[in-house]
């Protein structure tokens, strides 16, 4: 069977994650919900308005704290997902940002549209 995870090589893995942690030390990630910030306040990140600054050892750190194995609950709950182990996952990295509603409008996308189309 072909192993999907060996897509790439080590080498390239680990440029992929230095280039991800340059992006959120730099750029930073937009948090709007206060408390997620507030979170991110509590454990020492920097941040500016609603922008939170990583930095790699933050990773770093966030990564020893993983379980090897979970469950990713829906809001559905019938269609949880296993992660870990033998299982694979193969999902988007996120939702879209732009919907278009049936009457042909274009707009924002909303946390329900993703809901909707979990």
């Amino acid at each position: 069977m072909y192993d999907s995870m060996k897509m790439l090589t080590d080498e390239q893995k680990h440029k992929i994650h230095e280039l991800a942690c340059d992006i959120l030390s730099q750029t930073g990630m937009h948090f709007m919900l206060d408390e997620a910030r507030e979170i991110f306040k509590a454990h020492g990140f920097r941040f500016d308005g609603e922008q939170v600054f990583i930095t790699a050892k933050q990773v770093e750190n966030a990564l020893e704290t993983v379980p090897e194995q979970y469950d990713v609950i829906a809001p559905d709950i019938n269609k949880k997902v296993h992660v870990g182990g033998d299982s694979k996952v193969y999902s988007p990295s996120c939702s879209c940002t732009r919907i278009q509603d049936l009457d042909g409008t274009v707009r924002f996308a909303t946390s329900h549209d993703y809901e909707k189309a979990l």
